[in-house]
């Protein structure tokens, strides 16, 4: 390898060095909104409200009753944690919807029926 080779090699990593450090900054600024829909303290104080599960398919009314730990992780866990929902009447099946309420910015979840008459939900944020 000569000395010019040698500059343009070291010349491109550290341009690549820099491209890489600013990078991670700029995907770390946007990554906490995102983390932040998930918290247990976002749903802990909503604990007792209504909210519409809504899908293309419909949209149907719940009420968040319970926020609890999940028996791998901590007690009080942020970010691990299990939501219960209930409904008066049957409700959806299992699937992906968006959870909204006045106020609440919109959050994607997977909802499973943990009765057989679909009226009690749970959902898992870990």
């Amino acid at each position: 390898m000569t000395d010019l080779s040698r500059r343009t090699v070291l010349g491109a990593s550290a341009a690549g060095a820099a491209v890489l450090a600013a990078g991670p900054v700029a995907e770390a600024s946007a990554a906490p909104a995102a983390k932040d829909l998930y918290t247990r303290r976002r749903f802990t104080r909503l604990r007792g409200r209504t909210f519409l599960l809504t899908s293309p398919a419909g949209s149907w009314r719940v009420k968040l009753t319970n926020v609890n730990d999940l028996t791998h992780a901590a007690r009080g866990e942020q970010h691990s944690f299990a939501l219960t929902f209930r409904r008066a009447t049957p409700g959806p099946p299992q699937g992906t919807y968006t959870l909204r309420r006045p106020g609440f910015s919109p959050t994607v979840l997977f909802v499973v029926p943990s009765d057989r008459r679909r009226r009690t939900y749970e959902v898992v944020v870990n």
